[in-house]
C-alpha cells in the first residue's frame, strides 16, 4: 500500500475509528493513490473527516455532490492522494447493501468473500456499468470463495436487486437491462431512496451505457 495511505489508516487505527477497506484490492497491491473506506457509524465518519482535515487533506467533494460519501485530497509536493469516506454502501445516493452485516463478517479490515462479491458486483451495476479484466478476475475469485449464499440472498432480498445480480454473475458482463432493472427494483423496494437518487442516478446510467 502507498506510504501516505498506510499512514492515514494508522491514524484511523490509533483513534479507534471503525472502518473497512472498500474495493481496495488495487491499493493493497500498491497500484493506486485513491483509498475507499467504509465507516461503521456516524461518529466514525465524523472522526475520520476530522483526522484527514487535521493532516492537511482538503474536502474535494462533499455530500452535496453525492449523498453518503466525501472525497478528500492531499498533495505532498510530488503525489496527489485521495481518500473517499463512505458512510453507506451506496452509489448515486442509492443504498444497495447493509454495512452492519459486513462489519460483523469482516476478516480484520477486509470484507468477507461474500461481501466482496456483492460490493464489486454492485459497483459494476450501479456505477461503472462495465467490468475490466482485473475486476473480472476479482469477481471470479470471490464467486469461487463464496460459501454462504443464504447471506448473499438475504442482502439482495433486502435491497431488491436479486435478478440483476444473478444475471450479472453468470458471465460478469453488464447490460442496460441489468442496470435499469437493478436501479428500479431497488427504488421499488426502498422508495425513500428516490429522494436521493432519482434523476441524477438514472441520468448517469443512461450516459455511461
Amino acid at each position: 500500500m502507498p506510504t501516505e495511505l498506510r499512514r492515514v489508516l494508522g491514524l484511523f487505527d490509533m483513534a479507534k475509528v471503525a472502518y473497512l477497506l472498500f474495493k481496495c484490492e488495487h491499493v493493497l497491491e500498491g497500484q493506486n493513490k485513491n483509498l475507499d473506506v467504509l465507516l461503521r457509524t456516524a461518529e466514525d465518519y465524523s472522526n475520520a473527516s476530522r483526522l484527514l482535515e487535521q493532516q492537511g487533506y482538503v474536502l474535494y467533494m462533499g455530500e452535496r455532490v453525492e449523498k453518503y460519501k466525501k472525497m478528500y485530497v492531499y498533495f505532498d509536493g510530488k503525489t496527489v492522494s485521495a481518500v473517499h469516506l463512505h458512510r453507506e454502501v451506496a452509489w448515486h445516493g442509492l443504498v444497495v447493501l447493509d454495512k452492519e452485516g459486513m462489519f460483523l463478517r469482516a476478516q480484520g479490515k477486509i470484507p468477507s468473500p461474500e461481501d466482496s462479491l456483492l460490493i464489486h458486483s454492485a459497483h459494476a451495476l450501479f456505477e461503472n456499468f462495465k467490468v475490466k479484466d482485473y475486476q473480472r478476475k476479482l469477481l471470479e475469485k470471490y464467486k469461487r470463495e463464496t460459501k454462504d449464499w443464504d447471506y448473499v440472498n438475504a442482502q439482495l432480498s433486502t435491497f431488491g436487486w436479486n435478478k440483476s445480480f444473478y444475471r450479472f454473475i453468470r458471465e460478469f458482463s453488464v447490460t442496460p437491462v441489468m442496470v435499469m432493472q437493478g436501479y428500479l427494483s431497488c427504488l421499488f423496494r426502498n422508495p425513500r431512496n428516490a429522494l436521493n437518487a432519482s434523476v441524477k442516478m438514472l441520468g448517469a446510467a443512461k450516459r455511461r451505457i
